[in-house]
């Protein structure tokens, strides 16, 4: 999706769906389900995040789920197969130093499942409520959830549509809203705003694997020629 420029300007106003914008979103919510029954059939806890989980999607809206279990590629993979759920990508991601190591599973129609391959930090949820996230309950009911966009921008459900406010000025009741720490706003306001600024926000591991390739033996490479790799693995 094209990136998204962050909105400086003071806003609030409400946002009313109309029948079509509607049906997109049950649309989306019948696929997610769809991409998220085998998941659920191997007993994975996830989280589905971002503009699906808030409800302010259209017909570019990405899916992201992000597995919370630790568990083994082969598994993630297996469930996926076993659906007939293609793949069609692989990634080893590491944000920062000091972050999780994560591996990205990636499928047709712009759908990407993460999976941790090292111990969650201490805000690692958080980034995902930040967005706004539902769990498979969630899902189930096809509940709407608070969250942040790209753009720092506050979405708030409501039965008409949203509600729609800059993040700058509204810290507070965006922490309220989402049940998150603190310094999550701070981290990802400081990341987003540089992002706007210079066209990126760079990445401290970023690996494309082939299809073929298998996720541990490949981060294990990785951490034989990269200390802070192999610190963060033995954690």
């Amino acid at each position: 999706m094209p990136r998204s420029k962050v909105k400086y300007s003071p806003i609030d106003r409400i946002i009313e769906y109309n029948a079509e914008q509607w049906g997109l979103f049950k649309n989306i919510r019948n696929f997610a389900k769809n991409i998220a029954s085998p998941l659920q059939k191997a007993d994975f806890q996830y989280l589905i995040y971002g503009s699906v989980a808030r409800g302010d999607i259209n017909p570019l809206s990405d899916l992201d789920i992000v597995i919370l279990n630790k568990l083994s590629s082969f598994k993630i993979e297996f469930a996926l197969e076993k659906a007939d759920l293609q793949i069609i990508g692989k990634q080893i991601v590491q944000a920062t130093p000091g972050d999780a190591i994560k591996g990205h599973l990636f499928l047709p129609n712009s759908v990407t499942i993460s999976f941790f391959m090292t111990n969650m930090n201490d805000i690692a949820l958080d980034f995902y409520r930040f967005g706004g996230a539902i769990d498979k309950i969630g899902l189930q009911n096809d509940a709407r959830v608070p969250g942040i966009t790209k753009s720092l921008t506050l979405i708030i459900p409501n039965q008409s549509g949203h509600r729609e406010m800059s993040l700058i000025g509204n810290e507070a009741l965006a922490r309220k809203l989402m049940v998150v720490q603190p310094k999550i706003i701070t981290i990802r306001k400081r990341v987003l705003l540089r992002r706007d600024k210079t066209g990126r926000t760079g990445v401290f591991l970023k690996k494309d694997l082939s299809l073929n390739q298998n996720f541990e033996e490949e981060l294990k490479k990785i951490a034989d020629t990269n200390v802070i790799v192999r610190r963060r693995l033995m954690k």
